[in-house]
């Protein structure tokens, strides 16, 4: 079942292994015991009018005792949970008004190689920041995935406020 039904009813039905980016958390998951997220990817309980992002975290049941090897952890696999976040809702509050300046961006190496955009404008995986920009990257694992998340501002666009004397 799927919960909440408002706003989800879309992906009743759908066979997760069918959708690529699924398949491989899945797998990868039932693999190593491990929860494995997906690649950001649309959504099939998104809004054909919106171009949302979406991750989904899986996490793999097992029947029977635990299993401790990979042979007996995709005999005994009954299945997965799975949770998904529409990362482009979670991180709205960095496209406030007030925060206009600054340009942000979460990403992901694919299995096919290269960044996939997991949140953030349309293209940010691949624009670098201008050397004059103030700029920070970090990189932290989640879901069995490294995810680098990226921020850049224009030091002149900046608003310093009040300085204290030194």
């Amino acid at each position: 079942s799927i919960a909440p039904l408002e706003g989800n009813a879309a992906a009743l039905g759908v066979n997760a292994l069918s959708i690529p980016e699924a398949r491989e958390a899945i797998l990868a998951t039932r693999q190593s015991g491990e929860p494995a997220a997906t690649v950001a990817f649309r959504l099939t309980q998104s809004a054909a009018d919106r171009d949302e992002q979406g991750v989904v975290l899986y996490q793999a049941l097992f029947g029977g005792e635990p299993a401790s090897t990979p042979a007996q952890r995709q005999a005994r696999f009954a299945g997965v949970v799975f949770v998904t976040l529409r990362i482009d809702r979670a991180f709205a509050g960095l496209t406030a008004a007030d925060m206009g300046h600054m340009r942000w961006c979460l990403s992901s190496e694919s299995a096919a190689g290269g960044l996939r955009r997991f949140a953030g404008p349309a293209g940010c995986e691949a624009a670098a920041a201008p050397a004059n920009h103030f700029q920070h990257a970090e990189t932290f694992n989640w879901g069995g995935r490294a995810l680098r998340f990226t921020v850049h501002a224009d030091p002149d666009a900046v608003s310093t406020g009040t300085r204290e004397a030194t």
